[in-house]
């Protein structure tokens, strides 16, 4: 198994007993083009394979993405978790609290993902993200640049290669697979932008209600036989607006960021088939090119005779027909050892993507599960908060 099952609302320390990791801290750097934010990780570990028990290095945007690359690049077939987009259009400022807040969540999703993860826990490049100091860090990133560079090239060829051809006789489960996250992206998309109109709607509402409390206090100045009443009414609409704003924003915290995950997920699924699709394409290649030399061979013993390119400048002798034949049986030979070797690599990519999905699927509809849930509670919370 390489995904534990985790629930983002996990609160069970077993689930990671020897790694604990935490993003907190955020603080900007720089100014205009130059801006940044960084983070601050703290990490507490009773591995052996560290040097110290607690570790605490600041950590950018970019690094997280070195991490993420290098991971991509080391476990092809394994569904890397998702980093959040670098920037995102429904938050036209990345130096806002809010934006700075909801990245920083989406980050330490991210890391404790990774820190569950069966294989990629152990990964060095994860080790070095974690302990190393900065100019450690920097040089570790210079050495690896060149490679990431060369793999984010070919990772864009696999996908423009994987997208241009039909692959014969894909596993009906790959292609379910594809469908299945495709569809959930769609529904997940659909809901975020739902919800992200109802809170819209009611900031609007919101806005519009905290005008009725400064009204209501002034006329009770003036109106002293209402006066109580009036006050009762403008501190209900101030406790009103309190918990509708307490739900907008465990709307955007809990809900909206949880959906839009599982919707980065989905690419990074669609990614993982594809890389698997090449495997499968480059097994297919050589299935054909043995039928074709077997298909030579065939022609050449029913018709021994027939003119090819080397019998047009030599004389074709039963010498040269023999050697023709030893090549080409020769050849069928090596090949057929390559379609071993690549049909074994092939079993062992299915298994990985199935034992990936599997974990994967199970994690989300816990995850998701426990989202449905938090929503449900929260709204039933607001409700019980309104006094009419």
């Amino acid at each position: 198994r390489s995904y534990q099952k985790m629930s983002v609302e996990s609160g069970n320390p077993k689930d990671v007993p020897d790694l604990l990791i935490t993003v907190n801290q955020p603080e900007k750097h720089g100014s205009g083009l130059d801006a940044y934010v960084s983070y601050n990780i703290i990490t507490k570990t009773t591995r052996t394979s560290f040097d110290a028990a607690e570790y605490s290095v600041r950590r950018r945007y970019q690094d997280f993405l070195w991490l993420h690359n290098r991971l991509a690049d080391n476990y092809p077939l394994v569904i890397i978790p998702p980093l959040p987009e670098k920037q995102v259009l429904k938050r036209l400022d990345r130096f806002t609290a809010d934006f700075i807040h909801l990245r920083q969540i989406a980050l330490q999703k991210f890391l404790t993902r990774v820190a569950k993860h069966d294989q990629l826990t152990n990964n060095e490049d994860f080790k070095t993200f974690l302990t190393a100091k900065a100019w450690e860090l920097t040089s570790a990133k210079k050495q690896t640049s060149g490679i990431i560079n060369k793999v984010g090239g070919r990772i864009e060829q696999v996908k423009n290669y994987a997208s241009s051809i039909k692959i014969k006789n894909r596993n009906m489960e790959f292609v379910l697979m594809h469908d299945y996250v495709v569809n959930l992206a769609e529904k997940l998309t659909q809901i975020d932008r739902i919800s992200q109109r109802v809170s819209k709607d009611q900031s609007d509402l919101m806005d519009q209600q905290a005008e009725y409390a400064p009204v209501f206090l002034s006329w009770a100045n003036s109106e002293h036989r209402l006066a109580d009443s009036l006050t009762a009414l403008s501190k209900c609409v101030d406790k009103n607006n309190k918990a509708l704003r307490e739900l907008i924003e465990s709307r955007d915290e809990k809900f909206g960021e949880n959906l839009h995950e599982y919707v980065l997920f989905t690419e990074a699924i669609k990614t993982t088939l594809r890389k698997r699709d090449r495997v499968q394409v480059q097994h297919d290649q050589l299935v054909e090119q043995v039928a074709k030399k077997t298909e030579n061979k065939r022609k050449m013993l029913e018709n021994p005779n027939a003119v090819t390119i080397s019998t047009l400048f030599a004389k074709d002798t039963e010498v040269n027909k023999q050697t023709r034949l030893e090549k080409v049986d020769y050849r069928i030979d090596e090949l057929n050892k390559q379609v071993d070797t690549s049909g074994e690599k092939m079993r062992k990519a299915d298994d990985t993507v199935k034992a990936e999905y599997d974990i994967w699927n199970e994690t989300k509809r816990t995850d998701l599960k426990a989202t449905f849930i938090d929503f449900a509670d929260r709204n039933i919370v607001y409700f019980q908060k309104v006094e009419l």
